[in-house]
Parts: structure tokens; sequence; C-alpha cells
């Protein structure tokens, strides 16, 4: 959603939206007039105010009094923009500096008391998650593998996609603010090298191996549209619609220089504010090092970001019908764009349903919902695909934890374990997103992950050939017999099922003895 045609005056009023980010940095105003799909906007205003919340965190854990008040004294200012553009509706959110800070409670009740505005403090992933659904939006990413980097003044989120789905989400305490205030002595980088070595080590601690390598880098932030300023003055251009492009070697030579120059020097370089003068090359040493890191040459410079984010989430809960179409299930439309093959995932998913009824029944740890659980796990088990073959099933677990869809949060953790170990490893302590859950969750993700395996088993063919799986309980044995489909052949089903029983054995304490049925 980006800017459009003016409307005629003629015309309904459209219904007009205000988003406001309190950064660590700064704080920015968006105003929107919403169109008349409901699905897009065209900006009426935007404003920012540099505030620094940031600034003493990491000396002294809290909000300095006077960011507090220069960032009350800003909403003040934007609520009364907000309230001569006649907005509908006004959301703001608070992220990184306010998050982490000890006071950051006292100035959500200030704002409440003095401003009359209710400020939601947003965790770092779903900072990052706005970030991305800003560049989603701006850009087409189908059949790309990218990275999106979000850079405040306190953290930079990182975000890898495949195809427009989110794989992984990292947080770094990598703010240019933070940086500097940690690095600097009178407003000065005392040390480049070992700014370097910091931002190095907070890498390989908060990212480390990657799971694949991206095409593209989005940016987004302040840092980056400054970059591309300087960049754009040095060539007299200017920004397209589509933001500008930088290739690393240029974020590289252009560090070199700002890291030469005093900040008196940088104050007069052209295309660079002066109250970013003192940040950037700290800043610009965290796009070059993470461009570094993820092996990634091209740079995106994405002009919006988290406020436009925030936009599109208000879009989306204020015009739901707009951002999906009615009757679509969400997730069997998430498994088709990661290319799952739907008539096996489904297949596999009545044969789960299938083998958990009786065994529910014997085992009181399963409830119904694990059921429903499973069959999920079933349809969505092979999603990462979309990443590789080798380590679908890792690739899977994290595109299902990232995917959003309608499943409250543990329930979409056990989802995605369960996924995640339909083959491969059996689950295992060592394993972070499976030693994270209780004794219980990782009892009932071992359970139903033996059961997909079995269940997976038997369409090994991919002919869908097995029609029923009839199993029995008995007080020595569980009894498997596979009911072929006329005319069908399950000599590859069954003999899958022999190869997979030894897993399901020991999940469940009884020996499986598989059968041949005559066909239905």
């Amino acid at each position: 959603m980006s800017n459009s045609d003016s409307i005629d005056a003629s015309t309904t009023i459209l219904p007009r939206f205000a988003a406001i980010d309190i950064g660590s940095n700064s704080v920015r105003l968006e105003i929107v007039e919403v169109l008349q799909d409901g699905a897009t906007y065209r900006i009426l205003d935007e404003e920012r105010v540099s505030t620094r919340l940031v600034s003493e965190l990491s000396q002294t854990g809290k909000l300095s009094p006077q960011a507090v008040a220069d960032t009350l004294e800003a909403l003040k200012h934007f609520k009364k923009i907000a309230a001569g553009y006649e907005v509908e509706k006004i959301e703001a959110i608070a992220t990184c500096a306010v998050r982490e800070a000890t006071n950051g409670h006292v100035l959500c009740r200030l704002a409440r008391d003095q401003v009359d505005l209710e400020i939601r403090v947003i965790s770092a992933e779903e900072e990052a998650r706005l970030a991305f659904e800003s560049v989603k939006n701006g850009f087409d990413l189908q059949e790309k593998n990218i990275l999106v980097i979000d850079m405040g003044g306190g953290s930079t989120e990182c975000i890898l996609a495949a195809d427009g789905l989110v794989e992984a989400i990292f947080k770094t305490a990598l703010g240019a603010v933070r940086l500097t205030k940690l690095q600097s002595q009178h407003g000065e980088i005392s040390n480049f090298s070992s700014l370097q070595k910091q931002i190095q080590r907070e890498i390989k601690q908060k990212i480390g191996k990657v799971p694949f390598y991206p095409q593209i880098v989005y940016g987004s932030g302040g840092t980056f549209t400054t970059v591309a300023s300087i960049l754009m003055a040095k060539k007299n251009e200017k920004f397209s619609q589509q933001g500008y492009r930088i290739k690393h070697a240029e974020v590289h030579h252009l560090l070199k220089e700002l890291s030469k120059m005093s900040l008196e020097k940088r104050e007069e370089v052209a295309g660079l504010s002066r109250d970013r003068a003192d940040i950037i090359v700290a800043g610009v040493a965290v796009i070059d090092q993470l461009m570094q890191h993820f092996r990634v040459n091209l740079l995106q410079v994405h002009q919006r970001g988290v406020r436009d984010g925030l936009i599109l989430k208000m879009l989306a809960k204020a015009y739901p019908h707009s951002s999906q179409e009615k009757g679509e299930d969400p997730m069997i439309a998430f498994a088709q764009k990661c290319g799952v093959d739907l008539e096996h995932a489904k297949h596999v998913a009545e044969l789960s349903r299938q083998l958990f009824r009786p065994l529910q029944k014997a085992y009181p740890l399963l409830e119904e919902k694990h059921g429903h659980l499973l069959e999920a796990a079933a349809i969505l088990q092979d999603v990462g695909y979309l990443i590789n073959y080798e380590k679908h099933h890792q690739h899977s677990y994290h595109l299902i934890l990232h995917s959003q869809l309608p499943f409250a949060p543990l329930d979409l953790r056990l989802i995605a374990n369960v996924a995640r170990y339909h083959r491969g490893a059996r689950p295992k302590k060592k394993h972070l997103p499976y030693r994270q859950l209780s004794l219980e969750e990782r009892q009932i993700v071992c359970l139903l992950s033996a059961i997909l395996r079995l269940a997976g088993s038997l369409d090994r063919s991919h002919t869908q050939s097995v029609k029923n799986a009839d199993l029995v309980v008995e007080e020595t044995q569980v009894v498997l017999t596979l009911i072929p489909k006329e005319g069908a052949s399950i000599e590859v089903d069954y003999w899958a099922a022999q190869k997979r029983s030894y897993y399901f054995e020991r999940q469940f304490g009884l020996p499986l003895r598989l059968r041949k049925g005559e066909s239905v």
C-alpha cells in the first residue's frame, strides 16, 4: 500500500487512521486515508521527532527524564495533528527502549494520563513482523529467498523468508544509538575496531549459522534511508517508487569514508541529517557486517517500515474481508503456497485420524484436541520443502512457528514440533524447541509424532492406496490392519510401515503387528 491518486471531493469521506511508532531513536507519526477497497490507503501526513529514548538505557537501565519529557511533548503534538485530520482510529506502539527500560511503564502511564493515549509495548518478534509485512506489501517476494533487516536505535531484527513466508527471526541488540553510546567518547567512536568486534560477537551469538543465504536484503529504518540519501546525493539521484538499490561494496566504501571523518565533518555530508551524524557510523557498520554474514550483495532500501506494518494490521482488523477471501482455509492455503502435495497431505491427515481415535481411548494423556493438532501437523509436515528437501522437517518447524496461522500460540508450537519430528531424528532434549516444552507437552509431541510417522509411511507410495488403517489396542500388542482401495497394491506402504514401527512401539510401549486386509 502506497500513495494513491487524489480522491474526488464529491465522493464519500473515507476513514482515516493514524499510527505512532515510539522508537528508540525517534517518535514517528503516520496519518492515512483508507481507500474504498478497505485494503489500500494513501498517506496524508507524516511527522518525526528525535527523542533518543535509548540514550541512557545501557548505562542506567532506564529512560532518561529528558527523553521521556521530549517523547510526551511529541505525542501531544501528534495527537493534535491527528485530531485535525479527524482520524477515526489511532494506535501507538513502543519498541526496544520502552520494552527494555525498567521505567518503561512510567512513560506508558504518563502518556495515558497526560495525552490520553494508550501505548502498546510490542515484542521484538512483533516488531520484526510489522517490518516484514511492510516489505511484503511493497515488493514481489514470490520465488525469492530474502532477508529483511529492521534497524532501530536500540535493536536490529533480521527476518529470513522464502517465497514470502517467514523461516526465521533473529533479534539482536545492534541498535545504532545503543552501539554509539557504548563505543563512543564525546560523540566520537573511540575505537572502530572494537565496534566491529562487538557487532561480530553479537551476530555470532544471536544469529550464528543461517538456514539459507538470501538473494537480496530489504533494509527498513532511518539508517538505511540515510545511507541511500548520502549515496543519492553523491550521484545526484532520487528515490524511485520502489526505494533505492545499493551494492555491498558501496556500503563498505561508505563506512570506510564515514569512519575516518570527525563528527563535525560528518555533519556537513550531503544527505546526512545533523541528528544522525553521531550514530551513522555504528549503523552502517551493522549493515556492512550483516551483509557479510548473510553473504548477500544487494541491498534494497525500503522507505516504509514498522508504521506501515501497523497500518496494514489495523486495516486487516477493520476490514477482514479485504485481507482474505471468504471460505478460504488458511492452513490449506499456506500448505499450497509452500508447494505441498495436498492429496498426500490430506490422505496422511485422514490416516492419522484413523490411528488416533483408538489410541486416544487407550492413552488418557491424549485428548480430543490433540487429534486436531495431529491432523494440522499432517497437512503442514512438508511445508519445509519450500526451502529444501534435505532438512525440510526442520524448516517445516520454523515456517509453521512463524506462519501466524489461526491457532493458539502453544498449539502452534506443538503442531510445529510434531511436524518437525515426522521424519529424521527423534525428539531429544538437546533440541532447543523441544526442550522448551513442559514434560507433558514433550510426551504429547512424542506420541503424536509417532502416529504421524506411521501414518506417513502408510502412503509412502504417494498413491493413496491404503484406504483404511484399522487399529486395535490389545493388552499385549497393537494390531494394525491395512485395507487397500480396490485394485491397489500396498506392498510399498506395508514395507514402509514395518520400517517405521520401532518408534511407534517405543512411544506407546507395545509391539505393533501389521496385517493386510481385503480391499474395499
